[in-house]
C-alpha cells in the first residue's frame, strides 16, 4: 500500500544531509576568502616594500660627493677619482694601487660612511615635501621585535646639514621605518660592480654600487643601487671649469 509524505526519520536524514552540504560550501567559501585576503596582504606588502626601496633608490641616486671641510673642498675637481680607474681589493690595496685623485694635500675624504648595518650619506632634496637643500641621510638596521619573535626594521632618517663639519655627529632627525623583516638586512659596497665589501669609510670617492642583502626568510632578492658616476677627466675639462652637479 502506498503512503503519502515522509517519515520523521527521513526528514531528519534530509536535514542532516542539507546541513552537511551547507557546511561544506561554507567552508569552501571561507577558505577562498581567506586565500584572497592572504593574496591581497602579500600584494600590499610587496607594494609597500617596492615603494620603500624606490624612495631609498631616489635618495641614493642624488648622493652628493662632498669632501670633508678643507681648502680643497672649494675646488670641484677635488671630489673623487673616476671609478673606471680603481681596482680595489681591500682598503689598503685601494689606497696604494689606484691612481691618486686630483686633490690638494688638504683634501679630506668623501662624506660617506657605511658598514654592514648602517650608512650615512649626503643627498640634495629638491624641495618637496622638505625645504630644498643638503641633507644628511642615515640608513640603519635596528631591532624591532622581542626574544620570542625577533624582527629587524630598516630605518631611514634625515636631517638638514647646513654645516658639513657636522656630518655624522648625530642630532635631531626625522625617521621613517621603510620595512620590518624577520632577519637583519646586510649592507655592502663595491668600487666596481660585483666587488663587494662590508665597509666604506674614509675613502676619497664614493662606491660605485650599494647592495642590501635580505635574509632567506624574507624571500626578497638583493637590492642594488648604482651611485651616479662623475665624467672622466677629459669630459670634465670640456666643462671649462664649471662645477658638476649630481
Amino acid at each position: 500500500m502506498n503512503r503519502a509524505g515522509y517519515t520523521l526519520a527521513e526528514l531528519l536524514i534530509a536535514l542532516v544531509l542539507a546541513a552537511l552540504a551547507i557546511g561544506i560550501v561554507t567552508t569552501g567559501v571561507q577558505q577562498s576568502l581567506a586565500f584572497e585576503r592572504r593574496i591581497e596582504a602579500a600584494r600590499m606588502e610587496r607594494d609597500d616594500v617596492s615603494a620603500a626601496l624606490a624612495a631609498l633608490r631616489s635618495r641614493l641616486e642624488t648622493v652628493v660627493p662632498a669632501t670633508a671641510p678643507g681648502d680643497a673642498q672649494e675646488d670641484p675637481s677635488n671630489r673623487r677619482t673616476p671609478r673606471g680607474q680603481a681596482q680595489p681589493v681591500d682598503n689598503a690595496a685601494i689606497d696604494s694601487e689606484r691612481p691618486a685623485a686630483p686633490q690638494s694635500d688638504e683634501a679630506g675624504p668623501v662624506l660617506y660612511a657605511g658598514n654592514a648595518s648602517s650608512l650615512v650619506f649626503l643627498a640634495a632634496d629638491p624641495g618637496y615635501p622638505a625645504r630644498p637643500g643638503l641633507y644628511e641621510y642615515r640608513l640603519s638596521v635596528e631591532p624591532a621585535g622581542d626574544e620570542t619573535e625577533p624582527a629587524f626594521a630598516l630605518v631611514l632618517s634625515r636631517r638638514a646639514l647646513p654645516d658639513l663639519s657636522a656630518f655624522g655627529n648625530g642630532g635631531e632627525a626625522q625617521s621613517w621605518t621603510l620595512m620590518t623583516l624577520p632577519e637583519p638586512v646586510r649592507l655592502s659596497y663595491a668600487s666596481e660592480p660585483g666587488n663587494w665589501r662590508p665597509e666604506w669609510r674614509d675613502q676619497q670617492d664614493l662606491p660605485a654600487q650599494v647592495r642590501l642583502a635580505f635574509g632567506e626568510e624574507s624571500g626578497q632578492p638583493p637590492f642594488i643601487v648604482s651611485l651616479p658616476a662623475l665624467p672622466e677627466e677629459d669630459e670634465r675639462a670640456e666643462e671649462d671649469g664649471a662645477e658638476i652637479t649630481q
